[in-house]
């Protein structure tokens, strides 16, 4: 059986890990040249979002 609070913690981890990476990403960007990387930092943005609305339906209504 899977273990919700194991799965939600590992998804807390994936999404630090995200954050991360936006927050190193945005050390690259220039003023011209770098459209590429705020296109991966707008992917990871949206990820994050992904996950953590899978966090809020895995915690359920009694857990808002």
């Amino acid at each position: 059986m899977i273990d919700v609070k194991d799965v939600v913690g590992d998804l807390h981890q994936h999404r630090a890990a995200l954050v991360q990476e936006i927050l190193n990403l945005r050390e690259l960007i220039q003023p011209q040249g770098t459209g590429n990387i705020h296109t991966a930092i707008s992917v990871l943005e949206w990820r994050i979002g992904k996950i953590d609305a899978e966090i809020e339906e895995l915690k359920g209504p009694d857990h808002g």
